[in-house]
């Protein structure tokens, strides 16, 4: 009978390796490890030499290695603290989860950083779709070039600019501004 628990704990403990082992990471790199910001849906990662990855469901910021990344520098992605307001542009249409990127303690290098937003459902085939971010000063949102995927399912983009972004959807000839 005292085997009983000697031989759970044992089970347990394999059970517990084979997860972490299983995570689905490359072999070689740790996980990132967010840490949850004050805003409700944030994630808060820690940026090195080596840069940074930021996840959400909707939303990915993969930033290049960078050397002015200070102790306690953090990339976050969060929802804006304030609702860019709806452009009337004929033709364009934001996207419904819009993000505020923010980089605290370090600068972007000349690599800058990839941008993804992740969609629930494929871009309508009768539209385009583009990454954009919000220019306060216009009060409007500025297209940057993007590559959307295969299935239609994801956007992205090279920046060298953190504000806040959305998906914007428009058809041939709509007005919008390229950067």
């Amino acid at each position: 009978m005292r085997r009983t628990p000697l031989l759970l704990s044992w089970l347990l403990c394999c059970l517990l390796v084979v997860t972490a082992c299983s995570s689905g990471h490359p072999r070689g790199t740790a996980a990132p490890t967010p840490v949850l910001g004050s805003a409700k849906g944030a994630v808060t990662v820690p940026v090195t030499a080596a840069g940074a990855l930021a996840t959400t469901a909707s939303w990915q910021v993969r930033m290049a290695a960078t050397t002015s990344a200070g102790t306690g520098a953090t990339l976050t992605i969060a929802p804006p603290t304030a609702t860019a307001p709806a452009v009337a542009v004929p033709g364009l249409r934001p996207g419904s989860d819009p993000a505020r990127f923010e980089l605290v303690g370090a600068q972007l290098g000349t690599d800058g950083a990839m941008v993804t937003r992740k969609l629930s459902a494929p871009v309508p085939v009768d539209q385009q779709a583009s990454l954009a971010c919000f220019d306060q000063t216009a009060r409007t949102w500025v297209s940057v070039p993007t590559v959307v995927s295969a299935d239609r399912r994801q956007l992205t983009a090279h920046t060298v600019h953190f504000s806040i972004w959305d998906d914007i959807y428009y058809g041939i000839g709509a007005g919008i501004q390229n950067s």
